[in-house]
């Protein structure tokens, strides 16, 4: 686009100084002109001879003028067409890249896609009460797994006018069927690896083909509105603290989902236990893993 605007610039200025020469030309004929006609004519005919004259001398210059601006805009056509050919170039060179970029992002996704398989599971109740899961995963996929972390929902049983609905537990404890933001959500827990669990060190990468034993917490967010930042979390809670706020007898829904992230930082989710279990005022996540 600079090219072409400078193209136009220079046509222009060119133009400029052929019609400026031709002025200058025409300014001199007749000066010379009028000196002639004066040796040999008398005034009034000196007057018209010099009125031909540079009547037809200002005819042939607006021909030539027409002619130069003519000549100047299909010089610029001529440019501005090939400034659209070398876009459509260069739009079609760039989608070859973007098309070869994208197929190139397809082999390595093909050959670095991590498939995690959960080998054991079960729970532990640490000194100071936190529910700990406990899950030795394998990486059957041919790629590396980052980023794992794990998930615990609860959902309560409730019947609503005979027919029976399955309540997260955001919703239960606030007795209302609306979805809402705030309240109790399930919090994503960093898994971690050949380290104690109270470190609060990240969670260890999955080579494809390895086994590993993990630990995380299960646990909750207690989120709250608050009008300058939005939905932000007060508070974090156990499983077994909310498992407390649910009145006995419920039979509740627990899914465990670990996320983790391949090389390319593309995402995957995979439930590792659904299962159902009815409360009890005071349970754990080992016990509820435990029931039959």
């Amino acid at each position: 686009m600079v090219e072409a605007e400078g193209v136009r610039e220079f046509s222009d200025n060119k133009l400029l100084r052929k019609i400026t020469l031709y002025l200058v030309i025409i300014s001199i004929i007749v000066g010379v002109a009028w000196a002639i006609t004066g040796h040999y004519f008398e005034p009034t005919l000196q007057f018209e001879v010099l009125g031909i004259v540079t009547n037809l001398l200002l005819t042939v210059a607006l021909i030539s003028i027409y002619a130069i601006i003519a000549d100047n805009e299909s010089v610029q056509s001529i440019e501005a067409q090939k400034q659209t050919d070398f876009q459509e170039k260069q739009t079609t060179l760039n989608e070859k890249v973007a098309t070869i970029q994208e197929r190139q992002n397809e082999l390595i996704e093909a050959n670095h896609m991590p498939e995690l398989t959960p080998l054991e599971l079960y729970a532990k109740e640490t000194t100071n009460g936190d529910d700990v899961l406990v899950v030795v995963l394998k990486n059957e996929g041919n790629g590396l797994a980052k980023k794992l972390a794990l998930s615990t929902k609860l959902c309560v049983r409730q019947k609503y006018q005979d027919i029976e609905l399955s309540l997260p537990i955001n919703q239960y404890l606030k007795k209302s069927f609306r979805q809402v933001p705030e309240g109790i959500n399930p919090k994503w827990t960093a898994l971690v690896s050949h380290t104690t669990i109270d470190t609060g060190k990240g969670s260890e990468p999955l080579q494809a083909g390895e086994q590993k034993e993990y630990e995380a917490k299960a646990e909750f967010n207690e989120d709250a509105i608050d009008m300058g930042q939005g939905l932000v979390t007060v508070d974090t809670h156990a499983f077994s603290d909310v498992l407390s706020r649910v009145e006995s007898g419920n039979t509740l829904e627990l899914t465990l989902t670990i996320y983790y992230e391949d090389i390319l930082g593309e995402d995957y989710n995979v439930k590792i236990y659904e299962g159902e279990f009815e409360a009890e005022k005071r349970m754990s996540l080992k016990e509820a893993l435990d029931v039959p």
